[in-house]
């Protein structure tokens, strides 16, 4: 499911512990015992007791959304570090110029 979701297992599992917590007013999930994968991460598999519903906090967001998926695919970091050094040599040279700045 953490792939579907575009998120790495710890992500995932770090949401799925807070879904299940309180009283369980998302959906009622047991989980089985952790293990742990080849990758040295603890893991463990989930079974869905109850129709699950969105509910969400009054004051907070919700935690998957389409830009967040959008930004975590593969070569979106190498791309985000690739445009910071670019914007890193432009402001070194003076040429850089805010998009604030060139509205006024």
């Amino acid at each position: 499911m953490a792939e579907k979701f575009g998120v790495t297992l710890i992500e995932f599992n770090r949401v799925a512990n807070g879904i299940t917590r309180g009283a369980g007013q998302i959906a009622q999930i047991v989980e089985s015992e952790k293990w742990i994968n080849e990758d040295g991460i603890c893991d463990r598999t989930f079974d869905l007791v109850t129709k699950p519903k969105v509910v969400t906090p009054q004051g907070k967001s919700r935690l998957f959304t389409r830009r967040a998926i959008e930004q975590s695919q593969e070569g979106r970091r190498q791309e985000c570090i690739a445009r910071a050094a670019r914007r890193r040599r432009l402001i070194a040279q003076g040429l850089y110029i805010d998009e604030m700045e060139s509205v006024l």
